[in-house]
């Protein structure tokens, strides 16, 4: 049609990842790999104290707002953990109870799962994120 504009095309947004666990745009805080050792329960959601086995887990990186981990029990989102974990001998161990976000089958006889601090203390979030920038490599 003459005296039309033209029509702008925009450029087709990025597609998400397929990787659960990529979501950086989501993310608000920084996020770096840790391999700590986790001990953690699942709670009973109808009374969540701390019951039933000990399990063990391996943390796969960690944020203030949460993190992954591989743990030879299958967990689903929705489980309700209470975790303890030591960023660093210099800082004091976390414990504190977590909501499971995301949970796959990883690789041998591990699960991957995702999970976010529901009952974090102000300064043990903070205590976190002074960790991971301090330590986080930059490229």
């Amino acid at each position: 049609v003459a005296g039309a504009s033209p029509v702008e095309s925009k450029p087709a947004p990025p597609k998400p990842s397929e990787d659960p666990f990529s979501g950086a745009e989501k993310r608000l805080h920084l996020r770096m790999s840790l391999k700590v050792p986790i001990r953690y329960r699942v709670l009973n959601p109808k009374n969540p104290i701390p019951s039933g086995i000990e399990n063990t887990a391996e943390s796969v990186d960690v944020s203030a707002g949460g993190l992954s981990l591989k743990t030879p029990a299958k967990l689903k989102a929705g489980d309700l953990l209470n975790i303890k974990f030591q960023i660093s001998p210099l800082y004091p161990p976390v414990e504190c109870m977590v909501r499971v976000c995301r949970s796959f089958y990883s690789s041998g006889i591990n699960f991957k799962a995702g999970v976010i601090f529901l009952a974090l203390s102000a300064k043990e979030r903070s205590d976190i994120d002074k960790f991971i920038r301090q330590n986080i490599s930059h490229p």
